[in-house]
């Protein structure tokens, strides 16, 4: 009985904290253990961990998908390009190819539709932006597939070489992109929202050496405007 009755009080207790965690602060736990439940069924989770952000700016919500190399590992004792884009790689068709960026998309979306479609209002003003990070290694002789097309602003054609590692992170945001068009395109309720895209590409200071794959990925933000607005009117 008084096993009982101390299970008892610890369910409550746990129900408790639990109802007094903010809604949104609730949504951010939940997708932070969907993204490390990915992590863990890929092996990445002994040297990988998500980084999640979801809070409101004022009346907009802000959210960022991303990830890093664990705060206790050594990164020398890692094999990092088995977690992420391989040296000079920018595809991104399956989790053979960049697995942890690949599941920072998957659960971007399926956390859309999970635990922040209420925000996705007709006429909801929404803003993604994807920054691709390169580190310093050389892109010698690095050749575009052309998956993309032809890329005007770099004058880049399939079968040329891709000169600068802004080119190669540049590249990397298009295979997120490509992932996230489809996934709004297939879904009616998002025919009406206001959508635009952000492309950055962030590398690594070359004079200091910072090369690895902890420096290779790709992060995710999502700015929904007057978010909190819309939900009050509802």
């Amino acid at each position: 009985m008084k096993s009982f009755a101390i299970t008892a009080f610890l369910f409550f207790l746990f129900q408790y904290s639990y109802s007094q965690i903010s809604p949104l602060a609730l949504k951010k736990k939940q997708i932070e253990r969907k993204m490390q439940a990915y992590f863990n069924e890929q092996s990445l989770s002994d040297g990988m961990e998500p980084l999640i952000d979801l809070k409101f700016d004022k009346k907009d919500l802000y959210a960022k998908y991303s990830f890093q190399i664990k705060s206790n590992i050594d990164i020398n004792a890692l094999n990092l390009s088995r977690y992420n884009y391989p040296p000079g790689s920018y595809s991104l068709n399956d989790t053979n190819d960049a697995p942890a960026t690949f599941l920072t998309v998957q659960t971007f979306t399926e956390s859309i539709d999970e635990f922040l479609t209420e925000y996705f209002e007709p006429n909801s003003d929404i803003t993604i932006t994807i920054t691709g990070y390169t580190d310093a290694s050389p892109t010698n002789g690095l050749i575009y597939k052309g998956e993309f097309g032809f890329l005007e602003q770099f004058n880049l054609r399939k079968g040329a070489e891709i000169q600068t590692n802004s080119i190669l992170g540049f590249l990397r945001t298009l295979g997120v992109r490509r992932i996230l068009g489809l996934y709004f395109k297939k879904q009616k309720k998002f025919d009406d929202i206001k959508l635009r895209y952000k492309y950055f590409s962030e590398t690594q200071n070359e004079e200091t050496g910072e090369i690895g794959g902890s420096f290779r990925k790709v992060e995710i933000e999502l700015l929904i405007k007057d978010a909190l607005v819309a939900k009050a009117d509802k």
